[in-house]
């Protein structure tokens, strides 16, 4: 017990020793080591002692992760050993006092180590799904191994700076490692044995903690799954616990794996932290890595605040009486303008960077001795603070502007349709509908922009003001030079941006026509091929296509021309400020010099952007302007149109009009004098000419047109009118989705308007019946098979009233036969009924008709009277044409090949096909009868998972050609090489500028950092000093100088002959930078027009 101390190193308990520039020995030892491995060994026995609800089973692991678990069991074990060995060094070889301390502090970590073996070797039975075990367990890791990294950077410190440097004396040792006396510290100088043994395990315990780090993998996507599902059906039984339902203990069978897990509500339940560093997105990440992200439907739910309604709602009520731009700054003001200040916090954070890295820099220049070194690690922790603080507030920006956006997107897309459903067809006949499109898609991405656009009008000019006035501090006036040199660019790149948009409209001009040709060639293959069209349209298409690349190689060049000028104005505005500084007679430091850079690429940002932000308004003030128009129009109430019916006939009575006149617009007069009185039940006729207003008077009982005089009233307005026009609507979706237009499906009411609309022999052609995908507008179907489609929708919906213009014009006359006994006459037979057509054959049942001719009815009477003076030769007519409508008896074939497009050969080759007698099966829920469960729908698209194929990547390689392709890369990589060259160069030339003006850079200084020199440094150190700097030759000199400034296009002849060596290399870096990034630019540009060539995208 003699060599036992109960001292710990300093005294007095110091954080930071100034003398050696490290940790206090007793701090580190007892407020840093001490409780890290206190903590591992707490938190490992706790996990090895808990026992989990559910265990993963040794079958659930595959042979890597079961290797990882050994491999790190082996890791721990030698950690476990390299700490006993410690521990017999302070026993065994060293001769002075032991202190309590370090007894402590072997112990722990020995124990520490050893209760973290045992839990190493418990993961394996099943204590977590994964090989990493708890969070908890990581964090307490890590805690030891940034301990281990400070442990053996003192070591190594102590070692080189004793065996090497010799920067310590005796007395600083005896301090350090608080020794007993000198002669003990003269002693351990003799005996260096436990130095090298302390060096080497500490080396090896930070090799070991590499490997261990190696070895936090993530595990199989299987095991993670499970984990996933594991944690939520566990946080769902916990929650159903807190509500009071039973406590199960089972957690459900893997049947129910496949369930969707739901995120919730996004933001939901979370703390001040957990927003601040966006610790809730973790949940959308985990489930994005367990591969459950696949649809819209697996995302996190938006908040209150976000969902349209509640949006559309806030926004509605200041839309009445206010413009757009105040309805807009009402709504969303406050929260727009007070993002604001995230912005320029970031901003100022952005500032804060250079300037405290020019403070940090002068104070490397000007040595320790005259500051204290923590004002060192004040600078060094203002700048990671300003990046830290900076980067946090830049995202809550951008995260609130998203945000701001998504309300405004949702605000005005809801108020544009919502006006679009409540003015009339004839206001909205004012607009084309590309224009009303335009107010959905262009229009509103514009105002949407006009957010970040609105706060960069500020803060731009903001940076580019405070940029200047920091560069004027650094180098003067010289700034000005580079400066001058960017903002000459921006009108240059504004005129080729130009130039690339009328080149990028010319490209998409041909590139709509080729594929508009490319679409008829596809349609109409077999007759292209029957009538051997295909060198004539071959000749077409690639006139088109020479047009289109014509136009693609000017844009790409103009690219080039862009890209050229972006990537060199950092290294060209560099070189014209530092040379103009230079030349003016001024010194360069290297505070001035990586300031200065870091301010340039601050300021080319803002230069680049602010022309775009301006054009980023008008752009916006335009678009407000055209739907402000739009939303100015008058709306019309739902049933304004309408008049209060008599209470005595609102029981029998369907329609009334009296001397009602309706008109298109200002003068057109369309339907006038129209006297109607439809009971409820009736079957109403209307027949005429092509144009002779029968849509009219529907569209007008509708409310469409504008009522210039009389009276039309409907009972029950509000119960809605059942309406089937020409031209068939029908949504990219599902046959049974455009007929129900709901989830929930009556079954036995759809089933029987299947059946009436004549549409069951159809669907049973269809490999997966009404799950059929029908394209967008029903491409993949018949005209006759979109209007009976669109007749079901209308049906199905069991409206009192229909209005039915000319349903049979798309179909053959036995099609419409039935439709006419099963829906008209048969399902419909107690509906009231408002017929338009030209086939009078179909109206022998009805009970009035009436005869149209230019608006006005010229006859009305019933059947008996009617018909017989108004012959129909239409019967004739729809036989001729019945060949065209053929295949719907049969199947409809050419539509089921259209259909079959997608499906592989063999594919197709299984495709059992149905004859018309087959009985046609429901689907229930949705889903494909038992026996065609074969396979997915292949009419849906569908997308490639998972990574890119190598072929991928051939074929690209391929297209461009090996030739161009390398030297596409090899003109990357010299261009980046003398980018960073040039830096590299300048902090060569200021380290020996200030070497040559007498002051010495120190080899060492008070810290125990060893000095060494990299290979580069030794070699431009080596050349200078034999070929330039110390050359005793005048004419030698003079000649390599000489040689530099030939160069350089303005009279150097002032300058001092070393500033024009090393500036005049400066200068070349510049050229040689800005031939191979104009090389680099181009040669990219003939790849891809090289490869457009060959594959079309």
């Amino acid at each position: 017990m003699k060599n036992l101390s109960f001292e710990c190193g300093s005294v007095d308990f110091r954080i930071w020793d100034k003398n050696v520039q490290d940790f206090g020995q007793c701090f580190f030892h007892l407020g840093i080591q001490l409780p890290c491995y206190a903590l591992l060994a707490i938190v490992s026995s706790y996990y090895i002692g808990k026992r989990r609800l559910v265990f993963s089973q040794p079958s659930d692991w595959n042979n890597c992760q079961t290797f990882i678990i050994y491999f790190r069991s082996l890791l721990v074990s030698l950690l476990t050993i390299t700490s006993l060995i410690q521990m017999l060094i302070h026993f065994v070889l060293k001769s002075h006092l032991i202190s309590v301390t370090e007894i402590a502090i072997s112990t722990s970590k020995t124990g520490a180590w050893f209760l973290h073996l045992i839990f190493v070797l418990r993961l394996k039975r099943g204590n977590s799904f994964n090989t990493r075990g708890p969070k908890l367990i990581l964090m307490t890791w890590f805690s030891s191994a940034v301990v281990s990294a400070f442990s053996f950077r003192t070591r190594y410190y102590f070692f080189v700076n004793r065996h090497y440097h010799n920067n310590y004396n005796q007395q600083q040792l005896h301090d350090y490692l608080n020794y007993g006396d000198e002669a003990e510290t003269t002693q351990l100088f003799n005996y260096p044995a436990d130095d090298y043994l302390w060096l080497c395990t500490s080396a090896i315990e930070i090799i070991l903690q590499f490997f261990y780090l190696l070895t936090l993998i993530p595990g199989s996507s299987h095991l993670e799954q499970h984990q996933y599902r594991h944690r939520s059906r566990v946080n769902d039984v916990v929650y159903s616990a807190y509500e009071g339902h039973e406590n199960n203990s089972y957690t459900g069978f893997d049947e129910d794996d496949e369930e969707e897990i739901p995120l919730g509500t996004a933001k939901e339940r979370s703390g001040i932290i957990s927003r601040l560093f966006f610790i809730w997105v973790t949940k959308l990440m985990k489930k994005g890595s367990c591969g459950f992200l696949k649809a819209a439907e697996n995302l996190f739910d938006l908040p209150l605040d976000l969902s349209t309604r509640h949006v559309a709602l806030n926004f509605q009520r200041w839309t009445v009486t206010r413009t757009l731009l105040k309805s807009l700054h009402v709504s969303f003001g406050f929260e727009f303008y007070s993002v604001g200040l995230l912005k320029l916090i970031s901003d100022a954070m952005g500032f804060c960077g250079p300037i405290f890295l020019s403070y940090l820099v002068k104070f490397i220049e000007d040595g320790s001795e005259s500051q204290e070194i923590w004002v060192g690690y004040g600078y060094v922790g203002g700048l990671c603070a300003a990046a830290i603080i900076g980067a946090l507030a830049n995202t809550h920006f951008n995260m609130k502007m998203a945000e701001i956006n998504l309300k405004i997107r949702a605000a005005l897309i809801t108020t544009i349709y919502r006006k679009t459903v409540h003015i009339r067809k004839t206001t909205l006949d004012k607009f084309s509908s590309g224009e009303i499109l335009n107010f959905f898609s262009t229009d509103t991405d514009r105002i949407v922009n006009f957010c970040p656009s609105f706060h960069a009008f500020w803060s731009l000019p903001a940076q580019v003001g405070v940029t200047l006035y920091l560069l004027y501090r650094e180098i003067d006036l010289s700034f000005l030079a580079g400066l001058i040199f960017a903002i000459v660019l921006i009108p240059v790149n504004r005129v080729i941006a130009k130039k690339i948009g009328q080149l990028s409209t010319e490209m998409m001009k041909y590139k709509d026509q080729r594929v508009k040709m490319m679409s008829e060639i596809l349609y109409g293959a077999r007759t292209l091929k029957l009538h051997s069209w295909e060198t004539y349209f071959f000749e077409r298409v690639n006139d088109i296509r020479c047009k289109e690349m014509k136009c693609l190689k000017g844009r790409k060049y103009l690219d080039a021309l862009c890209v050229y000028f972006w990537a060199t104005t950092p290294i060209m505005i560099s070189v014209l400020s530092f040379g103009t500084y230079v030349m003016l007679g001024n010194q360069l430091t290297a505070s001035k010099v990586f300031t200065s850079i870091a301010l340039f690429n601050i300021l080319i940002n803002p230069l680049n952007s602010l022309p775009w932000v301006l054009n980023g308004l008008v752009e916006a003030w335009v678009s407000i302007k055209r739907i402000n128009k739009f939303l100015q129009e008058e709306e019309t109430e739902p049933y304004a149109v309408f008049d209060e019916l008599p209470t005595m006939m609102k029981e029998s009575t369907a329609i009334l009009a009296e001397q009602a006149s309706f008109n298109w617009g200002a003068g057109e007069l369309s339907i006038s004098d129209l006297n109607l009185k439809v009971s409820k039940g009736q079957f109403i006729g209307i027949i005429g000419g092509v144009g002779s207003g029968k849509s009219s008077v529907l569209l007008s009982i509708l409310g469409e047109l504008n009522k210039s005089s009389g009276s039309i009233s409907v009972p029950n307005p509000n119960e809605g009118i059942g309406l089937v026009l020409q031209e068939a609507w029908v949504q990219r979706g599902t046959i049974r989705s455009n007929i129900c237009f709901a989830p929930n499906t009556n079954l036995t009411r759809y089933k029987s308007v299947v059946e009436s609309c004549c549409l069951k022999e159809d669907l049973s052609s269809f490999k997966y019946r009404d799950d059929t995908i029908v394209g967008e507008n029903g491409t993949c179907l018949s005209g006759g098979q979109k209007i009976r489609l669109t007749l079901a929708r209308a049906v199905y919906q069991d409206f009192n009233t229909y209005f039915l213009d000319d349903v049979f014009a798309a179909v053959d006359y036995k099609v419409a036969k039935q439709l006419y006994r099963k829906c008209i006459m048969g399902i419909l037979k107690n509906k009231t009924r408002l017929l338009c057509t030209h086939h009078t054959q179909f109206l022998k049942d009805a009970d009035w008709i009436i005869v149209l001719n230019e608006g006005n009815i010229i006859d009305e009477g019933t059947p008996s009277q009617i018909l017989p003076r108004y012959g129909d030769n239409s019967i004739e007519n729809s036989i001729s044409d019945s060949e065209s409508d053929l295949d719907e008896r049969r199947g409809d074939s050419f539509t089921k090949r259209r259909l079959d497009i997608t499906r592989t050969p063999s594919e197709m080759d299984e495709t059992v096909m149905i004859k018309s007698g087959h009985s046609f099966e429901f689907t229930h829920n949705g889903q494909v009868p038992v026996e065609d469960q074969d396979g997915c729908d292949l009419n849906e698209e569908t997308q490639r998972e998972g990574t890119i194929q190598f072929h991928v990547f051939t074929s690209y390689y391929k297209a461009i050609g090996p030739c161009l392709f390398w030297s596409i890369i090899i003109s990357i990589i010299i261009m980046q090489a003398s980018r960073n060259f040039s830096d590299i160069w300048l902090a060569y030339w200021v380290s020996q500028q200030k070497d040559n003006n007498g002051t010495e850079l120190p080899t060492t200084t008070t810290t125990p950092f060893p000095t060494f020199e990299t290979p580069l440094n030794s070699y431009l150190n080596a050349r200078s000093s034999e070929n330039f700097l110390q050359d005793s030759n005048e004419d030698q000199q003079q000649y390599y100088s000489s040689f530099i400034i030939e160069l350089i296009p303005f009279n150097t002849d002032h300058m001092d002959p070393t500033i024009k060596y090393y500036f005049g290399i400066f200068i070349l870096i510049g050229l040689f930078n800005s031939v191979f990034t104009l090389a680099r630019a181009f040669l990219f540009a003939i790849g891809g027009i090289v490869f457009n060539y060959k594959i079309y995208i």
